[in-house]
């Protein structure tokens, strides 16, 4: 299993995962107010887990990254766990960058060998299509275990990949912007943990939706222009 919902509300501020440990969400609390534009809406919020209920919670081991690039209104909300769900045996087999001055887009390529059966899936582009087209492809037991990269206010505006192979992607994008470092935790042996897969914003042109707008992942990926944010989410490496 591991479905996700659609992304309800706003897609301004930050990105925040939400988790407790071994816990499964139950329900809501939180507090609302009334603004004339958006009728009620919720000012204060929080989940409520109980641990009582299956004896380990899928996905518990994973762990975010800070969320680097655009806090502001720029960008609409994407997670890939919907690609990923629960499954313990999906890895990355390529990662593929639209980049010119800043990172336009990416797409995340992935196969599962569960039963030995080698299912290829990917995510939908994130961002659009500007710039030039790359691909970074991983070998059978490569997993990228940091992510150098640098962003402005408004996008990401470069990428570079490492994996646990000591082998670098080459630097995607431009050379503007604030740096930043994502670096895999490690496992109690000292083994990496590996990418999984990425939460973030990406900017749509002339998106004007009320709040409570469900968001629409399929629309044509011509209204979309850069990816805006990005937070990597890294999972125990185990034997895939």
């Amino acid at each position: 299993m591991g479905r996700c919902s659609a992304q309800y509300g706003a897609h301004t501020g930050i990105p925040t995962a939400s988790k407790s440990q071994g816990g499964l969400l139950v329900g809501f609390s939180g507090q609302t107010s009334i603004y004339p534009s958006y009728k009620e809406v919720f000012t204060a919020f929080q989940g409520i887990w109980r641990h009582d209920v299956l004896p380990r919670a899928p996905r518990e081991e994973d762990v975010f990254s800070e969320y680097f690039g655009n806090k502001g209104q720029k960008g609409c909300v994407f997670n890939d766990r919907v690609i990923v769900r629960n499954s313990e045996s999906i890895r990355i087999s390529s990662i593929e960058v639209w980049a010119g001055a800043f990172i336009g887009g990416i797409r995340v390529m992935y196969i599962d060998n569960k039963d030995g059966r080698g299912i290829k899936s990917s995510t939908v582009r994130r961002g659009g299509p500007g710039g030039a087209f790359h691909r970074f492809e991983l070998e059978d037991g490569e997993h990228v275990v940091s992510v150098a990269g640098k962003y402005e206010e408004g996008m990401i505006t470069q990428l570079c990949f490492v994996t646990n192979q000591g082998r670098a992607s080459e630097v995607f994008g431009g050379g503007k912007g604030q740096p930043f470092s994502a670096v895999a935790p490690r496992e109690r042996n000292g083994k990496p943990f590996r990418l999984l897969y990425l939460c973030g914003k990406k900017y749509v042109i002339s998106l004007h939706l009320p709040l409570w707008t469900k968001f629409d992942e399929d629309r044509n990926s011509s209204d979309n222009t850069s990816l805006t944010g990005a937070m990597f989410v890294w999972t125990p490496t185990r034997d895939v």
